[in-house]
């Protein structure tokens, strides 16, 4: 059935009746997510995934982790609570848009809140599972207007989309996900109506919703297109209005505050507040497009008004019940003090005690809410080298010597000999069209071979002729890699080949296995080493980290937050970040205090760290907070 004209007129008086009370309830909504829900699941699932019996549970641990039984439980229990709080929210927004249809009074937001409640029931079957992949994952990761306030956008990390993008072929995997993530969403463009107002379960409510988008007239998809350009050009590409705010995005209440008290909020404030204002009011249009075109294409609503009074009661109850629990634990905290208070103890040293109180108060306020130190000036590291040469190969290197960076990052994985050769892939493929892998060939046949990589050309070389090439020049982060064929122990070999060449000075250490970092640590202690980190299932513990010996975190570009970067430099673990590629996001995180930058193009985000101290990084960061001038 095509849909007549007056859709956009319809459309705009259902925004206009909805704004008000809708606008309030998302600024409350997002508050309790960002302040409530989202601190309780993290608390939940350090106590579930965090307790799972995998101790620092980063990258391939995260598996482990999910599937140990607490670890099960827990993102069972995760999942479900998170599914209910996005669709709790979802089912006010349809519900007052399509009260608003028609009258424009309509029930009150209180009255909404309520009768969003029995909609929940819509979840009690086993597609809800489905659901859950659609709103956990499918709309923040589309981000086109529809995503919750629990988790409003999600992203690949770079580190793999960045690794599919150095060839052509994965360019065109990312494109064609993305492709189909975006037809999906389209697909399933009527789902929540359908669910929220409709009553129907998730798997006859994507059903309908594919028929209900045939249905729909060109004006009718003509209006959603144009809507998800907007949507696109403000917030994605080419991004007119910023997705990131220094000091606010991914940041808890204590930096917050911390944030305020210094005067970093008050240049970004602002214009978060619009951007999100901007955000919540266009999402309500499409809410309101969506409703509007559900009940023309023969949608109805369900409301069950019959389940008021019960709903009321059950309420009145709760409140009652948590005010009881209140009263009870205030009337136990004044019997003990009242107790307290009359000991002879307290009444002879009661100045005493009472500065004590105060004192420790003010510390432990300072101490949640103090500025993180900074540890070191901030440097800049190059990815590979640079895009100057090839990856990993002295050409490469050169570049960032040139640059000016204070690092190289380089990539180790042994040959066939057993000797450490600068190579990222275990395959050799990508740079050489050689179908061969690393741990079939000695280092001899490895350095025969010829790298190719936008155009340019390079040999492989051996850690020991790196060593020598960068000796006088520039310091070297090296990552050691495994390849799952190593017949001697890799950080042994590492360790070795850095001593012959007399290097320890100018180098550090760092890998994605946690096992080879023990490995490293156990042998060379007065090594600098590093876990590089690209996922985490729960808040980074820098007390474990510190007990087992890291001296560093590299975290992936996604992970950056103040939370995290706050919470390590307290503990004194400098955060590196890879690969920062825009000079944009180099200025954000420098601002948000990381401690340096990996980038391929170290050129820029040496610029990005002289422009932020004014100054040039002529010291770098050595475990135990020894400042070395070279």
């Amino acid at each position: 059935m095509p849909v007549n004209k007056s859709v956009l007129c319809r459309t705009l008086l259902v925004w206009k009746r909805v704004v008000p009370a809708l606008l309030l309830f998302e600024i409350c909504y997002r508050l309790l997510s960002a302040f409530v829900f989202q601190p309780v699941f993290s608390l939940l699932a350090d106590y579930t995934l965090g307790n799972s019996g995998i101790e620092l549970a980063f990258n391939e641990r995260i598996v482990g982790a999910f599937a140990s039984p607490l670890g099960l439980l827990g993102s069972i229990l995760l999942g479900l609570l998170a599914m209910l709080s996005i669709y709790y929210e979802f089912s006010v927004l349809f519900l007052k848009a399509s009260c608003a249809l028609d009258n424009e009074q309509g029930p009150s937001l209180p009255t909404i809140l309520k009768l969003a409640v029995p909609t929940l029931r819509s979840l009690k079957s086993w597609s809800s599972a489905g659901f859950a992949i659609y709103a956990l994952g499918l709309l923040p990761l589309v981000d086109l207007g529809l995503s919750s306030a629990l988790l409003p956008s999600l992203r690949i990390p770079n580190f793999i989309t960045g690794e599919l993008s150095k060839t052509v072929p994965g360019q065109a995997a990312v494109a064609v996900f993305y492709t189909i993530a975006v037809f999906l969403f389209l697909f399933l463009l009527f789902t929540l109506p359908h669910m929220c107002l409709g009553a129907e379960r998730f798997s006859r409510a994507f059903r309908h919703s594919w028929s209900d988008l045939k249905k729909s007239g060109w004006k009718a998809k003509g209006l959603c297109a144009a809507y998800f350009f907007l949507w696109s050009f403000l917030f994605h590409w080419p991004g007119v209005i910023p997705s990131r705010f220094v000091g606010i995005t991914r940041a808890g209440l204590p930096e917050l505050i911390t944030n305020l008290l210094d005067g970093k909020l008050l240049s970004s404030l602002p214009a978060f507040l619009l951007s999100e204002l901007l955000r919540i009011v266009l999402s309500l249009f499409l809410i309101s497009l969506l409703t509007v075109l559900y009940h023309q294409l023969g949608g109805s609503c369900t409301l069950n008004t019959s389940a008021l009074p019960a709903i009321s009661e059950k309420l009145d109850r709760t409140r009652h019940a948590v005010g009881s629990v209140w009263h009870k634990v205030t009337n136990w905290f004044k019997g003990v003090w009242k107790t307290f208070s009359k000991r002879p103890f307290f009444q002879k040293h009661k100045k005493l005690l009472t500065a004590a109180a105060v004192f420790l108060g003010i510390s432990f306020i300072a101490g949640v809410f103090a500025a993180p130190p900074v540890l070191h000036a901030p440097i800049a590291i190059g990815h590979r080298g640079s895009l100057e040469g090839v990856e990993n190969t002295l050409e490469s290197v050169q570049g960032a010597i040139d640059a000016g960076a204070d690092y190289a990052e380089i990539d180790i994985l042994l040959s066939k000999d057993s000797i450490p050769m600068v190579i990222h892939d275990t395959n050799l493929s990508r740079l050489t069209g050689d179908s061969r892998n690393v741990y079939e060939l000695t280092a001899a046949e490895l350095k025969e071979l010829t790298l190719s990589q936008n155009g340019r050309k390079g040999q492989i070389s051996t850690l020991q002729e790196m060593l020598a090439y960068c000796r006088g020049k520039i310091n070297l982060l090296i990552e050691l890699k495994t390849h799952g064929h190593e017949t001697v122990d890799i950080a042994l070999q590492v360790a070795e080949a850095v001593e012959d060449s007399d290097a320890e000075s100018f180098c550090m250490f760092m890998s994605l296995d946690y096992n080879l970092v023990e490995a490293l640590r156990e042998l060379r202690p007065g090594f600098t080493i590093g876990y590089c980190v690209y996922g985490s299932i729960t808040d980074v513990d820098t007390s474990s980290l510190l007990q087992n010996g890291v001296d560093f975190l590299t975290i992936e570009e996604n992970m950056v937050s103040p939370r995290l970067v706050n919470r390590c430099l307290h503990a004194g673990l400098p955060v590196y970040v890879w690969t920062v590629d825009d000079y944009d996001n180099m200025n954000l995180y420098l601002k948000e205090n990381v401690s340096g930058l990996i980038s391929d193009y170290p050129d820029v985000a040496k610029l990005a760290v002289q422009d932020y101290w004014g100054d040039t990084a002529s010291d770098y960061y050595r475990w135990q907070k020894e400042w070395i001038e070279y």
